[in-house]
């Protein structure tokens, strides 16, 4: 995909990080911790940072911990996998990865998720074991085993549970100071506000993927909203200039 786009005259500039936006005017400016840009249309795809837990070691991607189903699907088959949830997705990865993996185990860190009795029937169906009133501590170990660590909510009880990997699912975090500051509109959440066509309340400045949304899955986050995005800031573009 890179070399299409450089054949197509596409420019890449790589470990750069966007450090101010100025968008008051009609020609945008992107400040870099190594140049500036100026342009006249711009697509914002930060894409959405995963959220942690908490836990000691819940950062380490690849030894065992996962935070995306859809990126790590293949390393889940056959296997034994305990995910740690605050958010309501939780529940249905819980439930979609029943299909592929060999026992599933649903911790619902800290109760903050709110099961019904007919999510609860579900995951009794598919034989997802729920555990409640614990929080998780701490991911150790080394693969193919990992050891998670929990402590209940209201005494002293420690449980450890042994699984093959650790998904964990604390919902999405945007990339937003820096938007903020440039004074385009987001959800409380965190996620930029835009319409049907990508663009954001400043003229001239459009979002795509998973900065602009709560919940999509990779395919159509990076390749449906960036190749729609794209279409309606290049109909812009022939339009205003």
């Amino acid at each position: 995909m890179t070399l299409q786009a450089e054949r197509n005259g596409a420019e890449i500039h790589t470990s750069e990080e966007a450090v101010c936006l100025l968008l008051d005017k009609a020609e945008k400016v992107v400040e870099t911790t190594r140049g500036r840009y100026r342009c006249k249309v711009l697509i914002l795809a930060t894409g959405a940072g995963m959220k942690g837990l908490g836990m000691k070691w819940e950062t380490w991607i690849g030894g065992g911990v996962a935070y995306c189903t859809e990126c790590s699907t293949s390393c889940f088959k056959g296997k034994e996998i305990v995910v740690v949830g605050s958010v309501s997705t939780a529940v249905d990865e819980a439930l979609r990865l029943t299909k592929i993996a060999r026992s599933v185990k649903l911790v619902n860190h800290a109760n903050m998720i709110r099961i019904g009795i007919g999510e609860r029937r579900k995951q009794e169906a598919r034989n997802v074991a729920l555990i409640e009133d614990f929080v998780g501590r701490e991911a150790r170990g080394k693969p193919p085993f990992k050891e998670l660590v929990l402590h209940h909510v209201k005494n002293s009880v420690k449980k450890t549970l042994r699984t093959n990997i650790i998904l964990v699912m604390g919902g999405v975090k945007p990339f937003v100071s820096v938007l903020r500051e440039a004074g385009i509109r987001t959800h409380r959440q965190g996620c930029i506000i835009v319409d049907g066509f990508g663009r954001t309340n400043v003229e001239g400045v459009f979002a795509a993927g998973g900065c602009a949304s709560t919940i999509k899955d990779i395919v159509p986050a990076c390749i449906g909203d960036g190749a729609t995005v794209a279409t309606c800031a290049r109909l812009y573009l022939a339009y205003k200039h």
